[in-house]
């Protein structure tokens, strides 16, 4: 069969959406679409013939012109819940005789809701699904008998179980070869730079995030030499920075320091998802020792009852730890924050700022908490009767943010923006970011980036 692997249009990055959300892009980034090139990959092992489309990359008016023009059997899209009713939409332009897949985080939990708009839905990681699935499509059935596939039958959803990937060294590489974008990344200190996912799953207990719909919660790791075999060859083809996109690169820390370990001896520089409770001396020395030279942390939030709210599982202490550990070996931080947790306060929002600017390290990002479903949080909410699935798809952010925190949306607005401001508006920060820069690349893509930024703030 003919499948086009899509990313519809919006201005989103979709792959591994997270439970948080930015109002807006501050700054111009543009990743590459992993979790689509993991699927055009095991659909290409399996036989089929296939194109990655990315509307980010070709324009909205542009992918509905390649459709036409290729005219595939399949169209197999990733969706997530905030962008679910622009995909309905563009999913309806398609026409007749295009059967249509969707997967992602809303399928996973609420595959009734994206019947509406597609053929098949996807549970769980779509690389155990799809390959199945489309060879019933091919055999003219609908493929509710697998594992992890839902359609709609007489009016009613039907299908069992989700797609789950217990071998991660099975799948193979991601399909870059079908990648078409101009990606950019303004953290990253090398060009070009690629992103890659080297573990799945998350057994910690946050309330918000959507992670561990797809990926589950049981954590799994490719093996160093899998890893390398893939560092092996985006080395060959001129990469000289990854992005590890796990959700937490150490959480395994024996198997970290192997990875490590073997990027030590490498000329590539990489950042990665941490949890801040998961560094230690040991880990930092092994970042700062193989390349790392920025570690994203969930930070949250500077006050424990927010944590403790959010079922984050760490300290406010563990954050000042992980920062001071890395500000010693030279390893940036851009340290998370969200807005909007559960009974969070407008003096919390203040409190969060706050701290940022205490732990004082190289960047921060302010986030609008969303309770999306298939969360805790999200379930918390609808048995209050604060919130129900069409709040979800409709809102605006700061108004679902309030649904809840203990703050109105127009608070919520004014914290976000201040919160950046504060952080962002210092001279001290510009003077410390303009050092840093090792390159005249690296110095225009910061400045590129501060640029952007201030004019959003201003």
């Amino acid at each position: 069969m003919h499948v086009a692997v899509v990313e519809p249009p919006g201005a989103v990055e979709r792959d591994l959406a997270y439970g948080c959300w930015h109002r807006r892009k501050w700054v111009s980034y543009h990743w590459p679409p992993l979790h689509l090139g993991y699927v055009a990959a095991v659909l290409q092992r399996s036989g089929h013939e296939v194109s990655l489309l990315e509307a980010n990359a070709l324009g909205a008016g542009a992918i509905v012109d390649r459709l036409e023009d290729l005219a595939p059997d399949v169209v197999v899209a990733g969706t997530s819940t905030r962008t679910f009713r622009d995909d309905s939409s563009f999913l309806s332009g398609l026409g007749d005789g295009v059967a249509r897949v969707l997967f992602g985080d809303l399928p996973s939990v609420r595959p009734d809701a994206v019947l509406t708009a597609c053929d098949a839905a996807v549970v769980g990681e779509a690389e155990a699904v799809l390959p199945d699935l489309l060879h019933a499509l091919e055999d003219g059935k609908d493929g509710a008998d697998i594992t992890g596939v839902r359609v709609r039958r007489k009016g009613c959803t039907t299908g069992s179980g989700r797609g789950v990937i217990t071998d991660l060294d099975s799948l193979p590489l991601p399909a870059r070869h079908l990648y078409a974008g101009d990606y950019s990344n303004p953290l990253a200190v090398r060009t070009p730079f690629t992103t890659v996912l080297a573990s799945r799953g998350c057994p910690h207990g946050c309330t918000f995030c959507t992670a561990r719909i797809v990926q589950g919660r049981t954590f799994r790791t490719r093996s160093p030499a899998n890893i390398a075999q893939e560092i092996d060859l985006l080395e060959a083809n001129g990469y000289r920075e990854v992005f590890f996109r796990d959700e937490n690169i150490a959480h395994d820390k024996a198997w970290f320091l192997a990875v490590a370990d073997d990027l030590a001896a490498r000329d590539m520089v990489w950042m990665a998802n941490a949890r801040a409770d998961a560094l230690d001396e040991d880990v930092v020395d092994a970042m700062a020792d193989s390349g790392c030279h920025l570690v994203k942390l969930g930070v949250e939030s500077g006050s424990q009852h927010v944590l403790d709210s959010l079922g984050k599982g760490s300290r406010v202490d563990d954050a000042r730890r992980a920062v001071a550990l890395c500000k010693d070996r030279g390893v940036s931080v851009l340290a998370h924050f969200l807005m909007g947790a559960p009974g969070q306060t407008v003096e919390d929002l203040q409190r969060t700022a706050d701290f940022a600017l205490e732990l004082d390290c190289d960047l921060a990002s302010f986030d609008l908490l969303l309770p999306l479903p298939g969360t805790p949080l999200f379930d918390r909410l609808v048995t209050e009767g604060r919130i129900s699935l069409d709040d979800v798809l409709e809102l605006p952010a700061t108004q679902l943010a309030a649904r809840s925190a203990e703050a109105t949306a127009a608070e919520l607005e004014d914290a976000y923006a201040s919160a950046f401001r504060r952080f962002y508006l210092r001279p001290r920060l510009v003077a410390r970011h303009a050092l840093a820069a090792a390159s005249p690349e690296r110095a225009a893509a910061l400045a590129r980036a501060t640029g952007e930024l201030w004019r959003g703030l201003a």
